[in-house]
């Protein structure tokens, strides 16, 4: 069903953009994903992530950039595609995608040195050194946030 939906937002985005040299060769794939996330389809058919839950096109976002994988596992005769949003994120994971991202993530890995897991210190960490912000103003910042929209103490960051 999803490739179905991808494939007919594909056809309809080279239709619309059609004077304007769109073709499937120069997509904005991004673009594609976002139209399809506003009407509600699934890049990624989580199991353990309903549609309905708030954080889901975040969870279909970050996943779609390649930062965190999709996770797949047998169940009969059928293999569930998993989230599992209370797994911890291990720095081999999401090293080369930031890596890619970031010119200077070499130097912040270089310096700062990760354990096996990558922690909300270490993201704090590196956001720090990509915005140029600093530490303890990010923290405070992400803390406000962080309260305002989850209503959950602000300890967990």
């Amino acid at each position: 069903m999803t490739i179905g939906q991808g494939a007919g937002a594909t056809a309809a985005y080279c239709a619309f953009f059609a004077d304007n040299g769109k073709t499937t060769k120069n997509l904005d794939v991004r673009a594609i994903q976002g139209e399809l996330l506003d009407f509600k389809a699934m890049l990624y058919p989580y199991a353990d992530i309903a549609p309905t839950d708030k954080y889901f096109r975040a969870v279909e976002q970050v996943t779609a950039t390649g930062f965190l994988r999709e996770i797949q596992e047998p169940k009969g005769k059928v293999t569930q595609v998993l989230f599992k949003p209370d797994s911890a994120v291990m720095t081999a994971e999401i090293k080369p995608c930031l890596l890619e991202t970031f010119t200077r993530a070499f130097v912040w890995f270089s310096k700062n040195k990760p354990g096996e897991q990558f922690t909300v210190g270490d993201l704090l960490s590196y956001l720090s050194d990509y915005t140029l912000t600093e530490p303890k103003t990010l923290q405070l910042t992400l803390q406000k946030q962080w309260q305002d929209t989850t209503n959950l103490s602000s300890r967990l960051i």
